[in-house]
């Protein structure tokens, strides 16, 4: 068994790091799904509800692009996460483990929320450059 973020947070977070490396030159919807690998359908849904919580702007037409509204650090992966599917629990509402699980989960949930607000969007993309040996993340145009 693992426990894990959904996909729909991944792909924001991706997202997200694509639209923060291109900076104030935004990028296409299209070039995000490309660069990470996102179907464009589930894309254009992952946009609209991070554009919906003022984090990034979309501009409109053939040439539109999404821009990062705040710099990446004051964006914390907690904030994407509830944008997305809400705080982090541990099991499902609708069928609670049972008292006493529910207060553990309960408290193992809060941690990883708490941890989630703790770490940036340029923390993101500072350990996707570490992992790649330094090398600056590129958007090339």
């Amino acid at each position: 068994m693992s426990c894990k973020l959904s996909q729909r947070v991944d792909y924001g977070i991706r997202a997200m790091v694509e639209i923060a490396v291109a900076g104030a030159h935004g990028m296409t919807g299209a070039k995000i799904a490309e660069r990470s690998k996102i179907p464009k359908p589930f894309l254009k849904q992952i946009m609209a509800t991070l554009v919906k919580n003022g984090f990034v702007e979309s501009s409109r037409g053939p040439q539109g692009k999404y821009r990062l509204l705040r710099d990446p650090a004051d964006i914390r992966l907690s904030g994407i996460v509830r944008a997305l599917e809400g705080t982090v629990s541990l099991y499902d509402p609708s069928s609670p483990p049972g008292p006493a699980l529910q207060t553990l989960f309960d408290k193992l949930s809060q941690a990883v929320n708490e941890e989630l607000e703790k770490v940036t969007l340029a923390e993101c993309i500072e350990a996707i450059e570490k992992d790649r040996g330094g090398q600056p993340l590129m958007f090339y145009i």
